[in-house]
């Protein structure tokens, strides 16, 4: 229950506040922090370096980008984890994991990232684009939509190849722009 001043830069500007700090016991479980003050703050350097791989997966290729990509697998080896501690004191592991809590946890956490993993990658499929399933969709309404019409079969695949083409780079462009933007960007301003 000691109270201390902790000062922080937010927005341009210092600010002091003071705060009580908890005892670390309750969060540990361990005797030797029994008594012992405790924050919650984490103070790191490293989370810049993330940042920057995250921030531009390309500058570091092929190691940042690998990072990018491994990042739902790095809660295993002490990296971003969604479910972890204090969050997990607020519930009790029962059933057969209930003697290997920590095992609940890792496959938490393994299930939540193959849900998040998942849904991109269905939502991406889903785009009107050829070769995704999505374009092949697509493909087959423009179809029909075209033999409604009293069309040659030459000029109907003509028309229905081009407005693919157009419609699947048209799509292309936008899942590409957010990165071309960003390089771009700065040549022109």
């Amino acid at each position: 229950n000691q109270s201390i001043e902790i000062v922080f830069y937010k927005n341009g500007k210092i600010i002091r506040k003071t705060v009580i700090l908890a005892d670390k016991y309750a969060f540990t479980q361990k005797r030797e922090d029994r008594g012992k003050g405790f924050l919650g703050v984490i103070p790191s350097l490293n989370y810049r370096y993330e940042l920057s791989l995250l921030k531009n997966p390309f500058t570091n290729f092929p190691r940042s980008f690998f990072y990018l990509y491994a990042l739902p697998f790095s809660s295993l080896f002490g990296g971003f984890n969604p479910i972890i501690e204090p969050y997990t004191k607020f519930y009790e592991v029962k059933g057969i994991f209930s003697s290997n809590p920590s095992l609940f946890w890792s496959l938490a956490n393994a299930i939540y990232w193959i849900f998040w993993l998942n849904l991109a990658v269905g939502l991406f499929n889903a785009l009107p684009m050829i070769p995704l399933d999505g374009g092949y969709i697509l493909q087959d309404v423009f179809e029909a939509l075209l033999d409604r019409f009293r069309i040659e079969s030459r000029r109907k695949e003509k028309i229905r190849k081009t407005v693919m083409v157009t419609i699947s780079l048209f799509i292309l462009f936008l899942v590409l722009y957010p990165l071309l933007l960003k390089y771009t960007y700065p040549l022109f301003h």
